[in-house]
């Protein structure tokens, strides 16, 4: 069975706010991504924008950030937002922002997980 969904593909920079244990712009950690990337969209899975990190303040943006979001609209794959909610007060926090930060790199909609299943919904 595979998967219907890669969520936290960079939370490898959780902690890494201030590039103090790897560059997020260096080639190696860009390749790995990208080839992540390229399994998911072989495999027919869903991105997960994830707001959960800036809600409990590891970061200032969401996984995946704006350069992976855009390859993967590159690749004609497809998005879905969550909130890794632990509690209430975050179950939709971020989601104007993130739905923000998909339409800027390319997407015009997103998935929406409904009783019926996975629905497109425009942005």
């Amino acid at each position: 069975m595979k998967p219907d969904i890669l969520a936290h593909i960079d939370l490898i920079k959780k902690l890494n706010a201030e590039g103090e244990f790897f560059d997020e712009e260096s080639p190696r950690y860009k390749a790995a991504a990208l080839k992540a990337l390229n399994a998911a969209k072989e495999n027919g899975c869903l991105l997960e924008v994830n707001t959960g990190g800036v809600y409990r303040g590891y970061r200032k943006d969401f996984y995946p950030g704006p350069w992976l979001l855009t390859e993967w609209h590159k690749m004609g794959g497809k998005v879905i937002i969550t909130s890794d909610a632990h509690d209430t007060a975050s179950l939709t926090f971020g989601f104007d922002e993130a739905a923000e930060a998909v339409k800027a790199a390319g997407f015009s909609s997103v998935e929406v997980l409904t009783v019926n299943g996975f629905e497109t919904q425009e942005l």
